[in-house]
């Protein structure tokens, strides 16, 4: 038995599996909230050994989906938020892609190596907004980390995939992505509304894009800016920092 991070309930032995192709690893279910996690994580020093697993591949096409989807999400739901900052940012693409279409986004991140936003790290305690995309699920200790980030930010958006239900054994989801070892949290929208609620935060979720807000924000409104982003980007450009950010990295104009 292990306890649920989120809801401190005394959780299920779930379904086991091996690990990186060689540790047979206990997954638990909490039966009151439906979060799903991994036991104590033991072998992440090896599974960080690259901080992108090569299967990743489909990360450039999900940030440039993110990019265009989190525009519309900042100019419709929160117009208000003015700084920025991408937690657990990996090779800055996302921050690179944001401040190309005007937002001033700062990069963050433990174990991965900035390659495209070298200029723009970490420099502000506080921000609008953080963005913690494919992070949720990596996280040992979310209700901890997840405090780290609400310290950094009044409201936070992120992606993680939701468990289905009924939850799916380790084998029938891709998700679990044990393989490569860095997927040990998984969540359910009951876990994660206990999480906002626990950091008086509102939440609002669509698909594998979440929100913990200070203020509330309907699901009819989130949605449809995510259904309809490309189109609403048409409507409410901002001028792009790209000549900025490249008179400040060198001197001259672009």
């Amino acid at each position: 038995m292990g306890i649920c991070e989120i809801c401190h309930t005394e959780a299920e032995a779930f379904d086991k599996t091996k690990i990186l192709g060689k540790y047979l690893i206990q997954y638990f279910s909490c039966p009151n909230c439906g979060f799903i996690q991994t036991e104590e994580p033991y072998w992440l020093d090896e599974a960080y050994s690259d901080a992108i697993v090569d299967s990743d591949i489909g990360l450039i096409g999900r940030n440039i989906a993110l990019s265009k989807r989190v525009a519309a999400i900042l100019s419709v739901c929160l117009p208000h938020c003015k700084t920025f900052l991408d937690y657990g940012g990996g090779y800055g693409m996302f921050v690179r892609l944001m401040r190309d279409v005007g937002f001033d986004f700062e990069w963050f991140d433990k174990y991965c190596d900035n390659l495209f936003a070298k200029q723009f790290v970490k420099e502000k305690e506080h921000y609008d907004l953080v963005t913690a995309f494919e992070l949720f699920e990596h996280l040992p200790n979310p209700a901890e980390e997840i405090g780290k980030i609400i310290s950094l930010g009044d409201n936070i958006l992120f992606s993680t995939v939701l468990v289905p239900n009924p939850p799916p054994k380790v084998s029938d989801w891709w998700y679990y992505a044990p393989h490569g070892g860095q997927h040990i949290s998984f969540y359910t929208e009951s876990a994660l509304k206990h999480l906002a609620k626990s950091f008086e935060r509102h939440y609002v979720g669509y698909r594998d894009i979440h929100l913990f807000s200070k203020q509330p924000i309907s699901l009819r409104k989130f949605s449809f800016v995510i259904r309809f982003a490309s189109l609403i980007n048409r409507f409410r450009r901002r001028e792009s920092l790209l000549s900025a950010d490249y008179k400040m990295i060198t001197g001259m104009d672009l």
